[in-house]
């Protein structure tokens, strides 16, 4: 006969261990001992298929990455970037935000959620993640194709073309 009140007290146990692991900062990678240079190797597979324009099969490495190191913002932002090219933008924003959470001096999950936003219709969210976005930019330096982005968002959510309002 099985003790089911044991199995439940070791399950118990396992799970408060597996939290405390995590909430110190573990990672599904290192419990598994994958290895930097694997994950590496796997975020260039899914970069591959992003780029190629197979978002799906990258969305699958992405997702799969995050789980394995919920620290790394690449991972939570070609996340995001994958489900906007699939045109699943209120999906896209919680890994955007996420990500934007892990590393607050990246404004590139904040410039993703711009345009997510814009293509829901919600002017008014877009214009926040352009602030944050913008509050970053001001204060790192670098980023030159992001402050460009940057530019023409605040040109589209202002109406401004060639210096002019419209």
């Amino acid at each position: 006969m099985v003790d089911n009140n044991r199995n439940n007290n070791m399950e118990l146990k396992e799970n408060g261990l597996w939290s405390l692991f995590l909430s110190k900062g573990g990672t599904v990678s290192q419990l598994r001992s994958i290895s930097e240079n694997q994950l590496e190797s796997i975020y260039q597979q899914g970069f591959s298929h992003f780029e190629t324009g197979h978002f799906k099969e990258a969305l699958t490495i992405f997702r799969y990455l995050a789980i394995m190191n919920h620290r790394d913002t690449r991972y939570f932002l070609a996340m995001g970037l994958s489900l906007s090219q699939l045109d699943l933008d209120s999906a896209a924003i919680p890994p955007l935000d996420y990500a934007s959470r892990i590393d607050n001096s990246d404004p590139r999950p904040s410039l993703a959620m711009v345009e997510c936003f814009i293509k829901l219709k919600n002017r008014g969210l877009a214009e926040s993640a352009l602030k944050e976005a913008a509050r970053i930019l001001k204060s790192e330096s670098g980023w030159k194709e992001e402050r460009s982005v940057a530019l023409q968002f605040k040109k589209y959510l202002t109406g401004e073309t060639f210096g002019e309002k419209q």
